[in-house]
């Protein structure tokens, strides 16, 4: 297989190819240092860190936005706010109208009318949501008490959607000297005004 790419050529690697140098804007492939460390590297070799630091630094970014209150509207795009804002309506809809049936205000025939009406426009919005890019993993963090189990419980591929949704991201050089992982050294910016 290619470096940085498992069997069938999936990546191996969280931000493979969608970090970017922060030189020359190239995306940063992953390999081995010479003490058999990850890297993110540039191919123009401009730039170069340790690919678990960067990985988990974007990760704890990520996932402090995501435990804000505010968190939902990061990961829903308008058509998915949309599809959600409906099935919520079509849902309430169900509730108001087993309600009225049970309590003896409707007919059995309005009542099985109303509900098909509202299953018909739950099954479309859901239907609408599942279709969406990253559709899936967007509503599995949206429902999540516990945002970083549930980011641990996504697959490589839909951690990897969730970032390239989110954020984007380059690797600066670091200062002459420096032993260490620096934070500072990696640039992370929401998309869009979020």
């Amino acid at each position: 297989p290619t470096p940085g790419r498992g069997k069938g050529g999936a990546r191996k690697y969280l931000l493979t190819g969608l970090a970017a140098c922060g030189i020359c804007e190239t995306p940063v492939r992953s390999m081995q240092s010479a003490t058999g460390r990850r890297l993110y590297a540039c191919p123009q070799r401009h730039v170069g860190r340790d690919g678990a630091a960067v990985d988990d630094l974007v990760i704890s970014v990520i996932l402090r936005r995501l435990a804000m209150p505010d968190a939902a509207r990061l990961l829903v795009d308008d058509d998915v706010s949309e599809s959600a804002a409906v099935a919520a309506e079509a849902r309430a809809a169900l509730d108001e109208l087993a309600a009225a049936f049970g309590a003896g205000e409707m007919t059995t025939a309005a009542f099985r009318l109303g509900a098909a009406k509202a299953a018909e426009r739950l099954r479309g919005a859901e239907a609408a949501m599942s279709a969406s890019r990253s559709g899936t993993a967007v509503a599995s963090l949206i429902a999540a008490t516990d945002i970083a189990a549930a980011w641990r419980r996504l697959s490589l591929a839909h951690q990897r959607a969730i970032v390239r949704l989110l954020v984007t991201v380059s690797i600066d050089r670091t200062v002459r000297g420096a032993q260490w992982f620096r934070p500072e050294d990696v640039r992370i910016e929401w998309r869009g005004a979020n």
